[in-house]
């Protein structure tokens, strides 16, 4: 299995998706090298996960989000203690939502990219992601009332914030546009001052 302590919401027929929540505290844990039509989200909440993917290995530390597209082949092993929140949907999952004209999704990962790894922290606008997330697979959980219209709008907000404030470029890696532009606005309203490079970043 993925995790152990894991705790598993398999879809059902009123809403197709997927949450996991998974913990572990046993010394080494791995899942085999699978891929799967959905999309894939993963937070880490605690701990890191180093993963494989189509021949590239990378750490995905606390606060990471990472994005599998559909069909790419992974596989993840940790050491020491991990938290983790997974979900698993297919993009159809709002196309009777979307006007034909709204190519967001399609747009977003049609990019050629396998995964992406984007690190939370360091952007305060994707803070919402790791309680949106949560929210998901408690709403799951519970199925109470409209349940369904809260898991669509919580994977509505994620995916807004993804497609205002990240870019994909040719080598498949992630520009924070967010980051970008209030380096651009410092530079506009600072244009007649001397500029240092320490100023810039802070």
């Amino acid at each position: 299995m993925y995790m152990v302590n894991e705790h598993i919401i398999k879809s059902d027929e009123r809403i197709p998706i997927k949450a996991h929540f998974n913990s572990s505290d046993i010394d080494v844990i791995s899942a085999d090298s699978h891929f799967h039509g959905e999309i894939e989200l993963v937070f880490v909440c605690e701990g890191s996960i180093n993963y494989l993917s189509e021949g590239e290995v990378f750490e995905a530390k606390k606060g990471s989000l990472v994005i599998f597209n559909s069909m790419t082949e992974h596989s993840a092993k940790t050491d020491g203690y991990v938290s983790i929140i997974l979900v698993q949907f297919r993009t159809n999952l709002f196309s009777h939502l979307c006007n034909k004209n709204w190519n967001y999704f399609e747009d977003f990962f049609s990019q050629d990219f396998k995964y992406l790894i984007i690190d939370t922290n360091k952007n305060p606008v994707f803070s919402q992601i790791h309680e949106l997330l949560s929210s998901t697979v408690e709403e799951i959980n519970s199925k109470k009332t409209a349940y369904e219209f809260s898991i669509i709008s919580n994977l509505l907000k994620i995916f807004t914030l993804l497609f205002r404030n990240v870019t994909i470029d040719s080598q498949n890696e992630v520009t924070n546009t967010h980051a970008n532009n209030e380096i651009l606005t410092y530079v506009t309203e600072n244009y007649n001052q001397d500029l240092k490079l320490n100023e810039v970043a802070e």
